[in-house]
């Protein structure tokens, strides 16, 4: 023998594979990839539960409703585009990495980035994947070259999932991935400056086919709330989807509430999404503790969660009893796409005011508002809400106004108000137009004037309607813009809208009230004798 033998290495003997050993390979490779993105995270991908245990992800009910959505966008060829609208801790972004970490493994090539408000939520975003990863079957899982904090790289699928902090340098530039996942967007704000840009830097990074996938609690009116607004509108091409805190079967106490104590919220509930008294029981004790955040960290409709900050200028307690009884009712006759909304037909003789807010018939800017109130009592029975061009609007109010028994109509006339007053006394010739004289002025002006004399009596006039409890408004949206018109601490200005929302209906309802001040009660005739009485005869 050689001495360059006595080196080297003797061969391994390689077993043979029989074809039935080819067969069962072959057959397991087949089944794994025919199973469906929901089959392989049951199947494959563990958890830890509240428990602490460690378990397969079998989704709840909003997991599931998510993974449905995004199936459903898969198989009528749309964009996977999602606003999540949810309550504190249901498992939403466990559940979204969950079906991002299906792809980035089993679809080659998958670029992928989840977005975190704060590096505590990186971290634990990073012990999902890691969890997912280390609990696949040996045969199944690919060994990631780079695993470093912000991104894993897996060579052998060319696949890589980013998983970033939104305040880090550099987040958002010089990359492109296939799936968004913007986790807590209610933070951004907080987290940096400019979050807006950051926002748009990511969605920049997006393929122009890729998933976005966008999930938050609520808090306040920000740049999320924004968001979520946005996917409201014909174009917009996100599916909002919105997850009361009812859907979390763990959220009740073990003993009901009384049944005779129960408040008209707390029956509408019961009636209106099936709660049970021990929900109702758990949700007396959140309110104990947390007061009127409850309503923003465990959200029950859409229009309430937004709350303004502890600096909202209305009585919140009535305002979310305005919205809950404006969302019992349904308009009479809507038209105009929407636009027009009557919830009382006039009545031949009976007294209405009307105001105008107008906006800029700007399709991006603020909205334009006219409302009718019944004078006597103090109920808005038709409103026109629209991004018109303010002669369109102008001559549409001016109609509905007519319609009204041509009712005493203010029209706000501060900037573009001249404008429409223009419209409506020229255009539209309108006979009952309001005008404004101040209490210390001499001249009478057209249209409603709101300066620093008006404003201040306007809104508290509002506020006490509200906080009375003899104002009616039917419509959901005013109650909502209630809750976001808040007292700027930077001014002495008497209520704004917080930034991001609108206060359109707020101001045309103030205005409004305003103009039943100029229209005098009806009262009975004083007759006046012109003779002296005679003095009672003595007996």
């Amino acid at each position: 023998m050689s001495s360059s033998n006595l080196f080297r290495p003797t061969p391994k003997e390689t077993p043979l594979l029989t074809s039935k050993d080819l067969w069962e390979d072959l057959k397991g490779r087949l089944e794994r990839h025919l199973l469906s993105p929901r089959e392989f995270i049951e199947q494959k991908l563990w958890i830890r539960d509240k428990n602490k245990n460690l378990i397969l992800l079998k989704p709840n009910r909003v997991q599931d409703n998510i993974y449905e959505a995004i199936d459903e966008s898969i198989r009528l060829d749309k964009f996977v585009r999602l606003n999540i609208l949810k309550y504190r801790q249901p498992g939403v972004s466990t559940g979204i990495i969950a079906r991002i970490f299906e792809q980035v493994i089993r679809v080659p090539g998958t670029r992928a980035c989840s977005v975190a408000h704060n590096n505590p939520a990186v971290r634990h975003f990073r012990s999902i994947i890691h969890r997912f990863l280390e609990n696949l079957p040996p045969e199944e899982r690919p060994v990631p070259k780079y695993d470093r904090e912000g991104f894993m790289y897996f060579p052998t699928l060319d696949s890589t999932y980013y998983i970033w902090e939104i305040g880090k340098t550099g987040v958002g530039k010089a990359f492109t991935v296939d799936i968004l996942h913007l986790s807590e967007s209610s933070e951004y704000e907080d987290a940096v400056p400019n979050a807006s840009d950051v926002v748009g830097m990511l969605q920049d990074a997006r393929t122009p086919q890729g998933w976005e996938i966008r999930e938050s609690t609520p808090k306040g009116y920000n740049l999320w709330r924004e968001l979520w607004q946005k996917g409201y509108d014909k174009d917009s091409l996100f599916e909002n989807l919105f997850f009361p805190w009812w859907w979390q079967d763990e959220y009740r106490m073990p003993f009901p509430a009384d049944e005779k104590t129960l408040t008209d919220v707390e029956r509408s509930l019961i009636l209106r999404e099936g709660l049970d008294l021990y929900q109702i029981a758990w949700r007396r004790e959140m309110i104990l503790n947390k007061g009127r955040l409850f309503f923003q960290e465990y959200p029950e409709d859409e229009a309430s969660c937004w709350l303004g900050g502890e600096n909202c200028i209305f009585d919140t307690t009535k305002v979310m009893e305005g919205l809950d009884d404006a969302k019992k009712t349904v308009p009479a006759i809507v038209m105009e796409n929407d636009c027009l909304k009557i919830w009382k037909q006039p009545v031949r003789g009976r007294k209405y005011v009307a105001a105008t807010d107008v906006g800029s018939g700007d399709p991006a800017g603020d909205y334009s508002d006219t409302v009718i109130m019944d004078w006597e009592d103090v109920e808005v029975v038709a409103e026109l809400h629209a991004r018109w061009p303010i002669d369109v609007f102008i001559q549409r109010s001016s109609a509905l106004c007519r319609l009204y028994n041509d009712c005493l109509w203010g029209i706000e006339r501060i900037g573009i108000g001249h404008a429409a007053i223009q419209t409506a006394l020229l255009g539209a010739d309108y006979p009952n137009l309001y005008y404004h004289k101040d209490y210390d002025g001499k001249f009478e002006k057209v249209g409603w004037v709101t300066s620093g004399k008006s404003r201040p009596k306007m809104i508290l006039d509002l506020q006490a309607a509200i906080r009375e409890g003899w104002l009616k408004h039917p419509n959901p949206d005013f109650w909502s813009e209630c809750l976001s018109f808040v007292q700027p601490k930077e001014t002495h200005k008497m209520g704004e809208a917080a930034p991001g929302a609108h206060d359109d209906r707020v101001m045309s309802t103030a205005i409004a009230l305003q103009m039943r001040y100029y229209i005098l009660p009806e009262r009975p005739p004083v007759i006046i004798r012109d003779e002296i009485p005679k003095p009672s005869r003595l007996t």
